[in-house]
């Protein structure tokens, strides 16, 4: 999170991404603690994050490739 954070205040991402991509790290982690918790498979069905990872895509594409 904080990295994020400091990306976002060098300029290197904006705020926007930045909040983007801390969600859905949030979204993501939590998913996978409850998933433990009741010790089911890690196994998530594409769907479930199929807008996160659109964003998370768009991101890397406009800065790494």
């Amino acid at each position: 999170m904080r990295l994020l954070e400091s990306l976002d205040a060098e300029g290197i991402i904006t705020g926007c991404e930045s909040e983007r991509l801390q969600d859905a790290y949030l979204v993501m982690r939590k998913a996978i603690h409850r998933l433990n918790l009741q010790e089911k498979s890690l196994d998530i069905p594409q769907a479930q994050f199929l807008e996160i990872r659109g964003h998370i895509i768009d991101i890397y594409n406009q800065y790494l490739v």
